[in-house]
């Protein structure tokens, strides 16, 4: 691997674990009821709004976002 060691997760730093304890501390019902879709929305049926909502809070919370 040409430089590619520097790509490798720690497993410490970046554990499931960690998520689901965060995850734990936030009532999500009131956050699902605010992004539950509209009645007026057709077609195609869509990603459950809270999975999306939750790596965008993590990406966010991370500084994820290309400036």
């Amino acid at each position: 691997m040409i430089g590619q060691e520097r790509l490798r997760v720690d497993p410490v730093c970046r554990s499931a674990a960690t998520l689901e304890r965060l995850s734990s501390l936030i009532d999500w019902q009131p956050v699902a009821g605010q992004l539950a879709p509209s009645s007026l929305c057709q077609g195609r049926a869509r990603a459950p709004p809270l999975s999306m909502f939750k790596p965008l809070l993590q990406a966010i919370w991370n500084d994820l976002f290309d400036e």
